[in-house]
């Protein structure tokens, strides 16, 4: 699989929403909040980046992402925290933390956290409440600054690991740990002010920004390693695409109705604007913005916003259209409301090489009514 997930935190979605990511838990709302914060200086690439303020230290915010059980990932993001919106403040073990990896018994495996006294990364088997101090970094993660931070964690009950590092430097390598607090795997990845322990402590007070943020797993030949500081960028429907079947609710052509989050405040607009198919088979592509950004290209992930109009096992597919061949993913069927539906293609499956730039400028997004 390699790349397992992404978000460049362009897509905006409402306060306290889950936006591509699977949940959004939320404690003493309104004492806890998140948004898209689009437009200013706290992102990396792109547009934006996602903002989790929690005004208490009894309160929590934070989102959580369902991924394929491994027992080794590496994951990397933009971290910024405001000391001006908010003072960080612990609810314990005097860390704020920003990133849980749980397992298939949602046992917090591994912790990543920040104190509050000294700035420093520290990484801890289970949470920061009721678990185990394994590393602790030295050199400070200053306020009002983006940083990049990766973790690399290796489940076992022994030869456990945890590395992290800061800006691309080292800051942490603890080998040779048990790692496993139960489950044996890493099956579901939080981020923002998390539980300071699974099962319903509070995290923390702060305002802490998040962008670019990858999943790897170990699979494969590309992007299963360090993220590297690699950014991230959404390219939108521009033009109409080689079929154009699906019918456009709007009355417009069909690239308009579904380019909803193309800027701040342009939240998708459910049933307002759609183009929909009642016929298996009927296909409908769009072609895409040209990439800004420059260098090798890790992987795409192909994001839908789609529901079915009436209950039932009615499938669609989302895919790629390269030159004159369609490629399309697992069939899938949407729920009655509105959700995202996520497809990462780490290789180009015309060449079964890494993706060109060019090639992304050139390809199609394709959606298909299956049945």
């Amino acid at each position: 699989m390699a790349c397992l997930f992404m978000d460049g935190c362009e897509i905006d979605f409402a306060d306290n929403a889950q936006g591509l990511w699977d949940s959004v838990v939320v404690d003493s709302t309104p004492d806890a909040f998140l948004n898209v914060k689009w437009g200013s200086t706290v992102k990396r690439t792109g547009n934006g980046s996602v903002r989790f303020q929690s005004f208490l230290s009894s309160t929590y915010i934070y989102l959580s992402k369902t991924i394929s059980s491994v027992t080794e990932l590496y994951m990397g993001f933009g971290f910024y925290w405001d000391s001006a919106a908010q003072a960080l403040t612990a609810y314990a073990g005097n860390c704020v933390p920003m990133v849980v990896l749980a397992s298939s018994t949602g046992a917090y495996q591994i912790t990543l956290g920040i104190d509050v006294t000294s700035n420093v990364l520290k990484v801890f088997t289970g949470g920061t409440s009721g678990g185990t101090l394994q590393g602790t970094g030295s050199i400070a993660v200053s306020a009002n600054t983006m940083h990049y931070v990766e973790l690399h964690a290796v489940i076992h009950d022994s030869a456990g690991v945890i590395d992290v590092r800061l800006n691309g430097s080292g800051e942490i390598a603890v080998t040779g740990i048990d790692t496993n607090s139960a489950g044996g795997d890493i099956v579901t990845v939080l981020l923002g002010i998390v539980r300071s322990a699974a099962g319903g402590a509070f995290g923390g007070a702060g305002a802490l920004f998040y962008d670019d943020i990858i999943i790897n797993d170990t699979a494969g030949s590309v992007s299963n390693s360090w993220p590297g500081g690699a950014g991230i960028e959404m390219l939108t429907p521009n033009a109409d695409g080689n079929y154009t079947a699906w019918t456009s609710t709007g009355g417009a052509v069909d690239y308009t109705e579904i380019d909803d989050v193309t800027t701040y405040g342009n939240l998708p607009d459910d049933d307002t604007t759609t183009i929909l198919s009642a016929v298996a088979n009927q296909r409908t592509s769009v072609g895409l913005a040209p990439t800004t950004l420059a260098g090798s290209v890790e992987a795409i992930m192909l994001c839908t916003y789609a529901k079915n109009s009436a209950s039932g096992s009615d499938q669609m597919a989302q895919g790629v259209r390269i030159g004159s061949t369609d490629y399309d993913s697992t069939a899938f069927v949407p729920a009655t409301s509105y959700g995202w539906r996520n497809d990462v293609l780490t290789l180009n499956p015309a060449t079964a090489g890494r993706w060109l730039t060019s090639e992304l400028d050139t390809m199609e997004q394709g959606f298909l009514r299956v049945t």
